[in-house]
C-alpha cells in the first residue's frame, strides 16, 4: 500500500474547495496540498467543475480592448488590467479578430504604466488635476493623453 502524503481530511477539504470553484494554487496556499495532487484527486473523483464566470467578452469590452490596444498602444497585459479580465482572454480575442498595430504604434511607450493608471483613474471619474498630482505628472500631460487617446470619446461609447 502506498504511503499517503496527505491526511484524508486534507484531501477531502482540497477536493471540496476545488469543486466549489477555487483554483489549485489557492487551495495549495490554504491547505498545503500541491496543485498536481488537487487535479489528480479531482480527476479520480470524477469532479466536473462548475462554470464560474464568463468565457466571452461583452461587446463593450471588445470595443474597449481594441481601442486600448490599437489607439492607446497598451499591451495585452495592460488592457487586461484595465478591463479586469484574464490576459489570455484578451490576447485570444485580439488574435482571433486579427487586430494589429502598425510598427510605429507598437513601440513601448515612455509612460506606459502611468498612462494605464491615469486612464483607470479618469474612467473612475477623477479630475485631471487630482490624477496628475497623484501620479507626479503635470496636468498638461494628462490633458494630452486624454485628447490623444480620446478617453472621453471612449467613455461615451461605453456608457451607451
Amino acid at each position: 500500500m502506498p504511503l499517503l502524503k496527505y491526511t484524508k481530511e486534507q484531501r477531502d477539504r482540497a477536493l471540496k474547495l476545488y469543486t466549489a470553484g477555487m483554483e489549485p494554487h489557492q487551495i495549495y496556499a490554504l491547505t498545503g496540498v500541491k496543485k498536481g495532487t488537487v487535479r489528480n484527486l479531482a480527476r479520480k473523483a470524477g469532479v466536473i467543475r462548475p462554470k464560474g464566470g464568463r468565457s466571452e467578452l461583452s461587446r463593450r469590452e471588445k470595443q474597449e480592448a481594441e481601442h486600448l490596444y490599437v489607439n492607446c498602444s497598451h499591451s495585452c497585459r495592460q488592457v487586461a488590467e484595465i478591463l479586469r479580465q484574464p490576459v489570455h482572454r484578451i490576447s485570444h480575442y485580439l488574435r482571433t479578430k486579427g487586430v494589429t498595430r502598425s510598427i510605429r504604434k507598437a513601440r513601448r511607450a515612455k509612460y506606459s504604466t502611468k498612462k494605464t493608471r491615469a486612464y483607470i483613474m479618469f474612467k473612475k471619474g477623477m479630475k485631471q488635476r487630482h490624477i496628475a498630482r497623484r501620479l507626479g505628472l503635470s496636468e498638461h500631460t494628462i490633458w494630452d493623453w486624454k485628447n490623444k487617446y480620446s478617453w472621453e470619446e471612449l467613455e461615451s461609447t461605453t456608457n451607451n
